[in-house]
Parts: C-alpha cells; structure tokens; sequence
C-alpha cells in the first residue's frame, strides 16, 4: 500500500529529498537506488554511522556501495566524539546546497527523528547548556539519572532507553537549568518550516516483515564479526559506555563480554532492543508530515520513480 499527502501549492521546498523509517528496513538499499536514478548523492542521518570503526553493527553501506555513488557524513567522528542534532542540521545544509550546486539531487537517509527535525528547521535554535550541571551529571551512573529523569520528566524519561545515557545527561541538564520538561521545550521551539525536502519518503514495512528483517540483520551482523569489532574498539581504548558503544547491539556485546550473560543469548537480546528501537521510530515518524508512505519497495525502478514524480509538489519541477 502506498500513502500519499497533499501539500499547499505555494510552498517553497530545499533542493533536497527525505528518505526515513525505522532500522532495518531497507533505507540504505533504496536510498541507493535514488542516487543512481537520480544522479544524486547521499547524505547520512544515521546517529550510528556517522562513527568510525562501528562499521558491523550500525549496518554501514559497503565499501563498493559508498564508491559507486558519494556518500556524504559517514566515519567523521570517534566513537568517544559526541555529535548533536544541531551540528548535524548544519553540516547537513552545507552540503545540501553544495551538492545541488554541482547538478546532482541530495538524497538525505536516516531514522534519527530528532536529527531530521533540526535538519528541517523545526527545532534549530540552541538550547542553553551548563558545564559545571553535566560535570556534575556525569559522576552519576545511568541508572540513577534515568530514575532522576523519570520523577522530573516522566514523559521524556519513556521515550529514551534506560542505558542511552547521552539524552538522558542531556534531557536532565536542560530540565535543571530551565526547569522545563523536554515537551515543554518542543513547544517552545519555533516551526518555520523553512528548509522542507522537496520530497519525503517514510519506508513503513508490515511489522512482521520488519520484526523479520531485524531478525535476519542480527544473526548476519554477528555471523560478520560484530564481537570481534567490539573486541578491537575496546582494544583501541574506547570505554564500553562511550557514546558509540552505548549504541544498540554494541551495548550488548559489550555487556556479554563483562559477563553479564551468556553468548548464547546476545543474538535474542540485540533483536529485542532492536525491536523496540524501530517501534519508537515508527511511533515518532507517524506523527510526521511525509509526503509518500511506502510499506514495501517497488521491484521496478520505473514504477518507483512514478510513485516519487506523483507525490512531488507542482512547484518543483
């Protein structure tokens, strides 16, 4: 089933377009397919992949997929780095309009909800921050800040996974300088809509086939080496709770490898957090204004640049 929404016909659009939706199903692939049908280029929105090293485990493009077409924010941190959605939002702009430029269609590719709502202007103002509240915030472990974060905003508190320790430092350091509550702040935060893609395409498989698809990519990352990936990261000196190793499957990998269960489970525990990974996802990219919804990917590329060319606005061409 494919969806499609209306837009107001005197919008005006960035010369870019939007492919999102949960782990697992089959952006990279497809957003692939565009760049070559399009001439484009790819942009990363993947709050994963834009480390070096995770290569295994964040489900990277290949090394022959990312030279046959440019791919663009990938490997440009450490997995200790921290990187924000307003970094992200400005690197991404940047190359979105040197991309165009050139002649060529940025095609942006990810499932970070947040990072793709800054990257449209939807929340691009800074928020305030406070050295010596996140100093402070640090020497806590995660458990006691989620717990914290639960009595003072117990709405944001659900949204994130109790060992996601970065938003949780995050959601709590704001909440302590403002007083305010991650929904609180949403609202205030101005919605010009000013840097809208051209097109957007939310890829929404059937939950089984998604729910299948997670299966089949744990079992294949692990068959591919993802302990020994963790093994060489935690060799190179990076802690297990650096930000990049507190990613989903890194985190349980390393979990498995300070005994805190048995190898022969980690396979069913990577599927579970990844379960309810793309069930935030989803939850969060339904509440969107995309402007195709497509719940499986057309075989034919004729008949996948038909359903793009119908849901483009006129005022594009």
């Amino acid at each position: 089933m494919t969806g499609y929404k209306e837009r107001p016909a005197q919008q005006t659009f960035a010369p870019y377009w939007l492919l999102c939706g949960p782990t697992a199903s089959g952006k990279s692939g497809l957003a692939l397919r565009l760049a070559h049908l399009l001439d484009g280029e790819i942009i990363n929105a993947d709050s994963v992949q834009c480390f070096r090293y995770l290569n295994i485990g964040s489900a990277k493009p290949s090394p022959s997929e990312r030279s046959s077409i440019p791919h663009h924010l990938f490997d440009v941190l450490n997995p200790d780095e921290d990187y924000d959605a307003h970094r992200f939002a400005e690197e991404a702009h940047a190359l979105i309009y040197s991309i165009a430029r050139q002649g060529k269609k940025p095609i942006v590719v990810g499932g970070s909800g947040l990072y793709l709502r800054f990257l449209q202007q939807e929340n691009i103002h800074s928020l305030p921050s406070d050295h010596s509240v996140r100093q402070t915030l640090l020497t806590e472990n995660t458990d006691i800040l989620w717990h914290r974060l639960r009595e003072k905003d117990p709405e944001r508190a659900e949204q994130l996974h109790p060992h996601d320790r970065n938003r949780i430092l995050r959601a709590l350091e704001l909440f302590i300088i403002t007083g305010k509550t991650f929904r609180e702040h949403q609202a205030d935060k101005p919605k010009s809509g000013l840097f809208r893609p051209e097109l957007s395409i939310f890829l929404n498989l059937p939950r089984a086939q998604l729910h299948q698809r997670i299966r089949q990519r744990s079992k294949e990352m692990l068959a591919a080496g993802l302990i020994k990936e963790v093994q060489e990261l935690l060799h190179k000196g990076y802690a297990p709770d650096c930000r990049g190793l507190q990613s989903i499957g890194y985190r349980q990998v390393t979990a498995c490898l300070a005994g805190e269960f048995h190898e022969a489970e980690l396979e069913d525990r990577i599927v579970f957090a990844t379960r309810q990974y793309a069930k935030r996802q989803c939850t969060w990219f339904r509440k969107c204004s995309v402007d195709l919804q497509l719940e499986s990917v057309p075989l034919c590329d004729e008949e996948l640049m038909s359903l793009c060319q119908a849901a483009l606005p006129v005022i594009s061409f």
